[in-house]
């Protein structure tokens, strides 16, 4: 049982750090300071940087690793949210009349309209996350040679700012993903997968 995750899920209050030290006698002390949890960033020597995690927390303090480049945290930040529907029109005028949703005019990506995904999309925001409303398509992934089909049922979607490292972060932990790249956006480098429960997550990253 991952004593964490239960904690996480059931809302219970819990105390932790992150600890991105190399250096495995500073992580040690830190998995000896009595916090329920510890972040640690994935170094270069990946099987090394584990194992003094390991070996840190004697109390069986659970460690939530997370990819880094150059010693830094990968940025990972919720970008938007998709809803498929056969009434792109119609859940337009709900979100923005209904949900107090304003249109988004800004940051919009440039749709691949012959590349495997030809409908419409509204895009409305609160002001911080946007909402893709987006004219579901079965077929779509077959379309592509993809396995995960983002716009059948939907996803969530997240912004990196290294896909490459995040890709990698996913291979360590043995998570497939359908590798899309810009066949749907333009200037996005898009990934999915399934979560345990089969949503589908995006990950994209803008290129320059």
């Amino acid at each position: 049982i991952n004593q964490f995750k239960s904690d996480l899920l059931s809302g219970k209050q819990s105390y932790g750090c992150w600890a991105g030290f190399a250096d495995p006698y500073a992580t040690e002390v830190m998995g000896t300071a009595g916090f329920d949890w510890l972040v640690g960033f994935e170094l270069v020597d990946r099987r090394g940087h584990c194992g003094s995690f390991e070996l840190s927390c004697p109390q069986g303090t659970p460690v939530v690793e997370w990819p880094s480049r150059g010693g830094h945290a990968v940025k990972l930040k919720l970008h938007h949210i998709n809803l498929t529907t056969t009434k792109v029109a119609e859940m337009d005028r709900f979100y923005q009349g209904v949900m107090g949703q304003e249109r988004e005019t800004s940051g919009l990506p440039v749709l691949e309209k012959e590349q495997g995904y030809a409908g419409d999309v509204a895009f409305t925001t609160d002001g911080n996350i946007q909402t893709h409303l987006a004219q579901r398509d079965v077929m779509a992934g077959m379309a592509t040679g993809q396995v995960v089909n983002p716009v059948a049922r939907g996803h969530i979607a997240f912004r990196t700012d290294d896909l490459a490292v995040f890709k990698k972060h996913l291979e360590a932990k043995g998570v497939p993903y359908s590798d899309w790249g810009n066949r749907a956006v333009a200037g996005w480098h898009q990934i999915f997968f399934y979560d345990p429960d089969g949503n589908v997550i995006e990950v994209h990253e803008v290129e320059e």
